[in-house]
């Protein structure tokens, strides 16, 4: 059970499920993900080892995340030296103001640092507003959150009054060392954004594109009236087979959805969504709609097909 999950305040806590008047309340509600990670299990560990690695978190239920060492089942009991083995840390907004509510579970990968980390989009309705990817050493939490202990690449986007907030991202590695090199991930102004980890030194991680030292996105979604189209899931990816050979990198072609599905009058929402496909060669920044191809569905005898014009890789950036 997470810290953050007790509370003495009425109306909260784990108390307030035995409450006559409960009425639904999120607790530890986030899709956990597990990955073997070479490293030790507690702070008073002198040597390294392959443990499987569980991390979850609250999404709705509160800001923050944990790590559980789930290697032995047999140590999944209540005694306090089994607990201790078990539980490897909680990362909650106290340690750092960037995180909000995190709606997509984690990834968890070695870096090109040579760190296992953990790896998402740092939510929505942080304290400071902003988006930004946020990238946790699982190692070095373990006795407590550093600022060396984490890197948080912010974008900029977003104030304290004016919120932003980066949503699920999505990690490909170029080179075949099975290390991520990119990772894509889409916020609620509807930023898709490009981050280069590719480097050893994490310092240098960033934005893949900036104008100056100011990061920029790859691309903008906003509809035919101008209005910006919220990203609220991970995008997948793809190899632009079209261009392939040519000496694009990373010539990935980055597919993802528009819509928000969050907060109260969401449901009353409905303004136009679409579906995007933009080509990231590695050149271009900050595209727009008038950068693609258009097309739309249509449905004949209840069977939907794409139809519009064909994408021209001399001139298009892709299509939505």
């Amino acid at each position: 059970v997470p810290n953050l999950v007790y509370s003495s305040v009425a109306g909260e806590g784990l108390h307030y499920l035995t409450d006559p008047n409960y009425a639904h309340q999120y607790y530890v509600d986030l899709t956990p993900v597990a990955q073997d990670v070479y490293t030790k299990g507690n702070s008073a560990d002198v040597s390294r080892d392959w443990r499987t690695v569980l991390v979850g978190g609250l999404r709705a239920g509160g800001k923050g995340l944990f790590a559980l060492d789930v290697t032995n089942p047999d140590d999944f009991t209540d005694l306090a030296t089994n607990a201790a083995n078990t539980v490897m840390w909680e990362f909650t907004e106290s340690d750092d103001a960037n995180l909000g509510f995190l709606t997509t579970a984690p990834l968890i990968s070695l870096m090109n640092n040579g760190k296992w980390a953990v790896i998402f989009g740092n939510g929505y309705e942080s304290t400071n507003g902003r988006a930004a990817l946020m990238i946790l050493y699982i190692e070095e939490g373990l006795d407590g959150w550093a600022a060396t202990d984490k890197v948080v690449i912010d974008t900029g986007l977003g104030t304290s009054l004016d919120k932003n907030g980066l949503s699920g991202v999505t990690a490909v590695d170029l080179n075949g060392d099975q290390i991520p090199d990119r990772i894509y991930g889409g916020d609620i102004k509807g930023n898709m954004w490009a981050f280069d980890v590719s480097n050893t030194d994490a310092s240098k991680w960033g934005s893949a594109y900036k104008s100056g030292t100011t990061p920029k996105p790859l691309f903008s979604a906003k509809d035919s009236n101008g209005a910006a189209q919220p990203i609220t899931a991970a995008p997948s990816l793809a190899l632009n087979s079209a261009q392939a050979n040519k000496g694009f990198s990373p010539n990935a072609l980055v597919t993802f959805g528009t819509g928000q599905y969050l907060v109260d009058g969401d449901q009353a929402n409905v303004n136009v969504q679409s579906y995007y496909t933009i080509w990231d060669s590695g050149t271009e920044q900050e595209l727009v709609r008038t950068d693609l191809a258009a097309r739309t569905f249509t449905e004949t005898d209840e069977v939907k097909s794409l139809t519009g014009t064909d994408v021209n890789w001399d001139n298009d950036e892709g299509w939505y």
